[in-house]
């Protein structure tokens, strides 16, 4: 779950395991902002609301 100042920006650095499928915030399909594949890292962005989402990656 993610949530935070509504109308910021959001940005989470998670370290993978391996590469990443998919990426879904709130059930909607989010696109990796960065990945390094060589470090096992991956950036996301996106725009903060005040109510918590469901942030769900996919490896």
């Amino acid at each position: 779950m993610v949530e935070g100042v509504a109308n910021t920006p959001a940005v989470v650095l998670l370290r993978a395991p391996q590469p990443v499928r998919a990426v879904t915030l709130a059930g909607e399909s989010l696109r990796p902002a960065r990945a390094d594949d060589a470090n096992g890292l991956v950036w996301l962005q996106f725009t903060n609301t005040s109510s918590p989402r469901e942030l769900v990656v996919r490896f």
